[in-house]
C-alpha cells in the first residue's frame, strides 16, 4: 500500500513539471476558414506541425486535423523565453577618484555695476500638448495604449479580427494597442466587452 501511494505522488510530481511552458508572445495570427488543419496551414505558411502546435496549445489529436473556422491561430512568434530566469548579478560600482578635484585658489570677481534687465516681458510658453484623443464620455477599457489617438466602441457581434479590418489594423497591433486583451491561444479575444472603448491607433 506505502509503494503504490509513493509511485503515484511521483507520476504527479512528474506530471506537474511537464506541464510548465514557456512563455510566447505571437507576432502574427491567422483565422481559420472551413476544412483547415494543422498541417495545411504549415505548409501554406512555411513552418512544420511541431512549430504550429507549440505556438498553439491544446492542438493535438482530433482538434489538429480540423480547425475551428472563423478562430484565431497564431502563426508567427518569437523565440520562446522560460518563466524560471535567472536575475542578472548587479556589476560592482565603479570607485571614486582617490584625489578630491582641487578648488581655485582666487574667487571670481563680481562685476562692479549690475548688469540692466530688459523692459520686455519673455512671452510664455504654451504647455505641451499630450496627442492623445479625447476620452470624454468614453467608456475605456483597462490597459489601453496612453498615446492613443483613435478608440473604437465594440458593437454587439464585434470580434478582434472584425475591428481590425474595420480600422485597417492587424490583429497583432490592436493586441498592441491593448494589453488587456486576452491573445493567447486557448483564450484568444474573449474578453472583448460591448460599449467599451479600446485603443485602434497610436
Amino acid at each position: 500500500m506505502k509503494f503504490t501511494l509513493i509511485a503515484t505522488a511521483t507520476l504527479a510530481l512528474a506530471g506537474m513539471a511537464s506541464a510548465v511552458h514557456p512563455t510566447i508572445k505571437c507576432e502574427k495570427f491567422y483565422t481559420a476558414v472551413a476544412k483547415d488543419s494543422c498541417l495545411s496551414v504549415a505548409k501554406a505558411n512555411g513552418f512544420s506541425i511541431q512549430q504550429f502546435t507549440e505556438w498553439n496549445r491544446g492542438l493535438v489529436g482530433n482538434r489538429c486535423h480540423s480547425l475551428v473556422p472563423k478562430k484565431s491561430y497564431c502563426i508567427s512568434a518569437n523565440t520562446p523565453v522560460d518563466r524560471h530566469v535567472i536575475a542578472a548579478k548587479p556589476t560592482k560600482p565603479t570607485k571614486k577618484p582617490s584625489k578630491p578635484v582641487k578648488k581655485p585658489t582666487k574667487p571670481v570677481k563680481k562685476p562692479t555695476k549690475p548688469s540692466v534687465k530688459p523692459t520686455t516681458k519673455p512671452t510664455t510658453k504654451p504647455a505641451p500638448s499630450t496627442g492623445g484623443a479625447s476620452t470624454a464620455g468614453l467608456h475605456l477599457a483597462p490597459h489601453t495604449a496612453p498615446n492613443c489617438k483613435k478608440y473604437y466602441v465594440v458593437k454587439p457581434g464585434d470580434g478582434c479580427s472584425i475591428i481590425a479590418q474595420k480600422n485597417k489594423i492587424s490583429e497583432a497591433q490592436l493586441y498592441q494597442y491593448n494589453t488587456g486583451l486576452h491573445h493567447n491561444a486557448e483564450h484568444m479575444c474573449d474578453n472583448l466587452d460591448d460599449g467599451r472603448a479600446y485603443c485602434v491607433a497610436v
